[in-house]
């Protein structure tokens, strides 16, 4: 018998109405405003505090292995 054990969440869908992120899901991700490029924001950038996420990701690493790059501030 084979047990798997389950993938640890890594990131958590928004509905883009807030601000923040869940607890544990401190990267900030959402695309730019022409849709045609995906940005990682973390804590202490300059738009983090401004950035309404679309997905909230674990860490930085996570959000590159979903396509997003990081922001250039």
């Amino acid at each position: 018998m084979t047990v798997k054990k389950a993938a640890a969440k890594r990131s958590v869908k928004m509905s883009g109405k807030s601000y923040s992120c869940p607890s544990g899901f401190p990267v900030k991700g959402n695309r730019t405003g022409s849709k045609n490029e995906w940005k990682y924001h973390v804590r202490g950038g300059a738009y983090y505090e401004r950035t309404k996420p679309e997905e909230c990701f674990k860490t930085t690493a996570d959000a590159r292995k979903a396509g997003y790059r990081a922001s250039k501030r």
